[in-house]
């Protein structure tokens, strides 16, 4: 074969492997933001519940999707704390 054609596909077959070895890496980081971002939540979570907020009502007005019970909950424990 030519050489060129030789040290294209040589290229190609580098380049696939470091797409290959990107694509492996982001997947990682994603599942590591992921991991991350949850653990985040449930440290505000944890800090409302140690705030005194009633978490079961809280978790039912998100179910519910009730924005109102949900800022109430939040906002009156807040108040109660100031």
């Amino acid at each position: 074969m030519n050489s060129n054609i030789d040290r294209l596909e040589q290229s190609i077959q580098a380049k696939i492997k470091k797409r290959d070895a990107l694509t492996e890496q982001i997947k990682s980081d994603e599942a590591r933001l992921k991991k991350m971002k949850n653990a985040e939540i449930v440290n505000q979570v944890n800090a409302l519940a140690d705030g005194g907020v009633d978490m079961p009502k809280v978790m039912e007005a998100i179910r519910e999707k009730d924005l109102d019970a949900l800022l109430t909950l939040i906002t009156e424990k807040g108040a109660a704390n100031d």
